[in-house]
């Protein structure tokens, strides 16, 4: 992997000098975004870290296939702000994947050094606002052929969430390890002991001391979070490139190990609330989406079917009826999410209503044509026929003219979209048309007004539906309900003349004048008086006779 490294020399190096005692600075390292690179914290004593990491005292950083090692001072410490910020300038996102705290076997921390360990880590983590993995490297000082190298990675890791007993039970499994792989190197080398003296101290006083360190790192109100335990000796191989790492058997497992584990972010963490939002989205939106395809192919199918029923036209009259019913309901439902909206759950980029509408409103209009409009054409047609041709002046004639009226209105409204009225359609028709041949009473009185209110309703959106009316027909009826409305309005206006010239004659009548000498006040009262003219005496004396000579 190619890893860009670039240096920031003037601004680091005199960070470095005003930091040197300490070695907590360290130099800001660019890793070109690369969110793979791991950066590992490598604290402890110059002289413990150079026994680990040789040559990393002098570069302060050192890298090899992707992991970055970085000097971080002493573990007992609290970090310097500067160096803090170095490492939020290599990578804010992530400033740290893991420490490594790296101490000698033959000076392990007491109480007390413990209680500052966690304490400094536990401030350290809130600097960085990141609690990083950490791997203990404890070193042990025995010989090894060519001064350690060839050392095989030693150690345990505890993986994640690890309990503090889980972790001093793993000891006693790497002494049995230890020993199974430290018998075959001694046969082959009688120096390569090193194993061995490692099995014998782990089941002697070191398992003891390692054992009270664990469980006080792991363990109170901000435990370490602990990933393993490594040993070696002393590593003495360096690389001759500076900020070059040569990478030691020793290192292999911890080096497969980092890659695994990731920092995690102290407190609230804006990307990662926005990354779970995100994921929220996407998971409700796939939900969603799979929820809308569902419903929404059921409805298509549905529609598909109700579609074929209505198209057959081999059935009789009253089960075409009921299906063109069902067509219509369907249409209905369509049109009402058209204007209201459709359900939520059949969205989500899915919803065909629209299109599952187009494809039905042919069939309906071709099915409503023949069994519903031209049928009803041809009732009014025939019935306007019939008045017509009533004898004119005939009682027949003059008390069909309010019902005939009604039927010019109905059969004109079919060819005049745009004065539809819809519920005075659906009801005034039904009593035009009470029956029909072929189909039950109790189901065309059911039927009837939604068929034909349906259609009022969608013919001025669709005038293409109108009829083509006999407008000579039309015209006889006009012209008839004209003449007898106008008899009509000619006679009342006499009647009304004839009242007006009697009421002068007869004085109004108030409620004391019709009870006489009973006192009706005790009962109600009232200020309204009745006309003169409907009262009995003016019947008899003069309103019979006027009628009669009318």
């Amino acid at each position: 992997m190619l890893i860009l490294l670039l240096m920031r020399w003037n601004w680091l190096r005199e960070a470095f000098i005003r930091n040197r005692s300490s070695t907590t600075s360290v130099c800001a390292i660019s890793v070109a975004g690369n969110p793979k690179v791991r950066l590992l914290l490598i604290q402890g004593t110059d002289d413990h870290i150079e026994k680990v990491v040789p040559g990393l005292k002098r570069d302060l950083w050192q890298e090899s296939n992707g992991i970055v090692l970085i000097h971080a001072g002493m573990a007992n410490s609290t970090p310097d702000p500067e160096f803090v910020e170095s490492l939020n300038q290599v990578r804010a996102q992530r400033p740290v994947d893991g420490i490594v705290q790296v101490m000698d076997c033959a000076m392990l921390p007491d109480a007390a050094a413990l209680d500052t360990l966690v304490r400094c880590r536990q401030k350290g983590d809130s600097l960085l606002g990141w609690q990083a993995p950490v791997w203990l490297w404890f070193i042990r000082e025995e010989a090894w052929d060519r001064e350690g190298e060839g050392v095989p990675a030693t150690g345990t890791l505890f993986g994640p969430n690890a309990a503090p007993e889980a972790a001093v039970e793993s000891l006693a499994m790497l002494s049995s390890r230890l020993r199974r792989a430290g018998m075959p190197a001694l046969l082959n080398d009688t120096r390569h002991d090193w194993m061995l003296q490692l099995s014998d101290r782990l089941r002697g006083c070191l398992k003891n001391q390692l054992a009270l360190l664990l469980t006080s790192l792991m363990s109170g109100p901000a435990p370490y979070r602990l990933r393993g335990v490594m040993f070696s000796p002393a590593l003495s191989a360096i690389s001759m490139l500076p900020h070059a790492r040569l990478s030691p058997a020793a290192w292999q497992a911890l080096e497969d190990d980092c890659l695994h584990v990731h920092a995690r972010k102290i407190g609230f963490s804006w990307p990662r609330v926005l990354r779970l939002m995100l994921l929220a989205i996407v998971v409700l939106w796939g939900a969603g989406t799979l929820l809308s395809l569902v419903v929404n192919r059921a409805q298509i199918y549905q529609a598909q079917e109700t579609a074929r029923v209505a198209a057959d036209t081999r059935q009789p009259l009253p089960e075409r009826l009921r299906n063109q019913l069902l067509l219509q309901q369907a249409i209905a439902r369509l049109q009402d999410r058209q204007s209201h909206g459709a359900p939520w759950y059949t969205k989500f980029g899915l919803n065909q209503d629209g299109d599952t509408l187009n494809l039905l409103l042919p069939l309906y209009a071709r099915n409503n044509q023949i069994l519903m409009r031209d049928a009803l054409a041809d009732e009014l047609h025939r019935q306007l026929t019939t008045f017509v041709q009533l004898p004119p002046g005939s009682d027949a004639r003059s008390a069909a003219t309010q019902r005939t009226y009604g039927l010019l209105k109905g059969y004109l409204m079919l060819a005049r979209p745009d004065k539809a009225d819809a519920s005075w359609f659906a009801g005034n028709m039904r009593k035009a048309w009470p029956s029909r041949s072929g189909v039950a009473d109790s189901s065309w009185q059911t039927q009837a007004p939604k068929l034909l209110g349906f259609y009022a309703q969608n013919l001025p959106a669709h005038p293409e539906w109108k009829i083509k009316p006999d407008m000579e027909l039309v015209g006889i009826v006009r012209q008839i309900l004209l003449k007898q409305i106008g008899q009509r309005n000619a006679e009342s206006g006499l009647y009304q003349d004839m009242l007006k010239r009697i009421s002068s004659n007869w004085p109004d009548l108030t409620l004391a004048d019709m009870t006489g000498d009973t006192d009706a006040s005790i009962l109600f009262s009232t200020e309204e008086v009745v006309p003169g003219m409907f009262t009995r005496q003016a019947w008899d004396e003069q309103v019979q006779n006027a009628l009669m000579r009318w």
